[in-house]
């Protein structure tokens, strides 16, 4: 539903290794949510960050 869409400001909230795991669709997911901001991104975050954005 956000196809094409962008925002001034993205917020990832807790990019661990539960909400991400590596594999393709969550890959996708996260170059999505990252690439839909136009002028921020905040990436919150308590212990250990996914590989994804490693």
């Amino acid at each position: 539903m956000t196809k094409g869409l962008e925002f001034d400001g993205v917020i990832i909230w807790n990019p661990d290794e539960n909400s991400y795991r590596d594999n393709d669709a969550d890959a996708k997911l996260m170059y999505v949510a990252i690439t839909r901001a136009m002028h921020e991104l905040y990436i919150i975050y308590k212990g250990n960050l996914s590989r994804l954005l490693q």
